[in-house]
Formats: C-alpha cells, structure tokens, sequence
C-alpha cells in the first residue's frame, strides 16, 4: 500500500473510523450511515473507472439516490422500535406496580389470618381452662 501521508492524503482505508457514542441506539443508528459513507466513496470510484474506460454511465443504474432513503427507513425502523421498547417497559412497569399492589394485599390477608388465629387460639385456652376448672368443681362435689 502506498504511503499516502507524503501526497496529504491520510490513509483512511486501512484504519476503522472511530466514532464516540455513549449509547447501543446511536451506535446502530450511526452504523448505517458511516458504511454508507464508505459504499459512496467506492461508487465514485468506480464511476471515474467507468468513465476512464469509457462507459455510458446513463446505462449502469445509479444507487446513490436510494442511499438517504435506506438510511431514512433504517432511522426509522431505529425509531418504531425504540418506541415499541418504550411501551414495553411502561406496560412492564404498569404490571410490577399492579403486582405490588396483589402482594400489599396478600401481606394484609396473610397479617389478618394471623391476628385471627391468635385470637382463636386465645378463645381455644379459655375455653379449655374453663372445662378443666368445671371438671375439677365436678370432681370435688362427688367426693
């Protein structure tokens, strides 16, 4: 490969554009576009290549123009896709709350059952001290 920095001309080809994105949605969203770039570097190439050798460029079909269209539809499918995942989350975050809402009450059935079994357990000893004490007024009148 030749040393292009002598002509002034980095050497863009041999290294990866890097690109700061803080985030997964402007990463893809910018994928697109910097191959784009690329393609549309390569079609100018080849289209000085077409015309050195002499080629009707009327006849070869040109895909520059569909190129900002494609990208538009990738924005935008990008863009329905967040907005599903955001509807996705609200209804997620709508049941967590609606679930949390079932167990507070569980919690408050689970708390009154308890509060009732105590107090029919409370019930069950006095009932029982009683019938022991009257067998034991029972016992003591037959003797």
């Amino acid at each position: 490969m030749v040393n292009r920095a002598r002509w002034g001309k980095p050497n863009l080809y041999g290294k990866q554009l890097q690109v700061g994105c803080k985030c997964k949605l402007s990463r893809k969203l910018l994928e697109p576009l910097m191959r784009s770039a690329t393609a549309n570097k390569m079609s100018e190439k080849l289209d000085i290549l077409r015309k050195r050798r002499g080629w009707s460029l009327e006849c070869q079909p040109r895909k520059e123009a569909t190129m900002p269209k494609t990208n538009l539809d990738v924005f935008k499918a990008s863009l329905d896709e967040l907005y599903q995942d955001q509807r996705r989350i609200l209804e997620v975050e709508s049941s967590q709350e609606e679930a949390e809402s079932r167990i507070d009450k569980v919690e408050s059935l689970v708390d009154r059952l308890i509060e009732d079994t105590k107090d029919s357990v409370q019930h069950l000893h006095e009932v029982m001290a009683e019938l022991i004490y009257v067998q034991g007024g029972v016992a003591h009148k037959d003797s």
